[in-house]
């Protein structure tokens, strides 16, 4: 491994991160190479915190800290996502937590446009609400962005699971005013699909709703 070119050595380490953050440190710990390689910017921005053994009710250490510090500064998209629900939901910062969603959405990670989607759709303003009918709408342009859609909604789910929600101003939507010809069987959706009725609203509606049950809304 030690006579690799750097940059292949720090794609494989790279490689090993986006797997999951766990097996990063058990490379790193592993020899002092390992360690070296693995300090690269290249590798912090590309490693996986979706097993991150870190919660908002933990006390971090100053290793955490300084951790959750080095993968901020090299843009990392999921991290940059986890503190923007943080913001969002436990900080009560809507504002600094949209920012925080647009930059980890303009680094790549369609969690995070997903996110920020229902963010607007429940934050109470009508500005916000056609902002994020918007967002769904986009996502539907694609049949392949569509079939992440489940995904994004299940890591959104996770992520709420484990953090306080202390933002009290959310309220559930009501986007589609078409009662008349658009009767909505809520019921009937799936959790392993997005709903794509033809009406842009009928679907942030149906969306909503599906994870109104990890939120308060009023």
């Amino acid at each position: 491994m030690e006579n690799l070119p750097n940059e292949i050595a720090n794609d494989i380490i790279a490689r090993v991160g986006m797997g999951c953050c766990t097996d990063l440190f058990s490379a790193q710990l592993s020899c002092k190479y390992f360690k070296k390689i693995a300090e690269d910017d290249y590798v912090y921005h590309n490693l996986s915190m979706h097993k991150c053994p870190i919660t908002e009710w933990e006390i971090l250490s100053d290793q955490q800290r300084a951790f959750i510090r080095r993968c901020l500064q090299s843009n990392n998209a999921e991290l940059i996502y986890r503190q923007g629900m943080k913001s969002c939901f436990s900080d009560v910062d809507m504002n600094w937590g949209c920012v925080l969603l647009e930059a980890a959405e303009r680094l790549g990670y369609l969690k995070a446009k997903y996110a920020r989607a229902i963010v607007l759709l429940i934050s109470s303003e009508y500005e916000g609400m056609e902002v994020g009918i918007k967002l769904l709408e986009e996502m539907t342009q694609s049949r392949t962005i569509c079939m992440q859609v489940p995904a994004c909604r299940e890591r959104f789910i996770e992520v709420i699971s484990s953090i306080w929600i202390n933002n009290r101003d959310f309220q559930l939507p009501r986007c589609c005013l078409k009662e008349v010809t658009h009767k909505k069987t809520f019921d009937l959706y799936s959790m392993d699909q997005f709903e794509v009725t033809g009406c842009y609203e009928c679907n942030a509606d149906i969306e909503v709703r599906k994870i109104v049950g990890y939120i308060p809304l009023h």
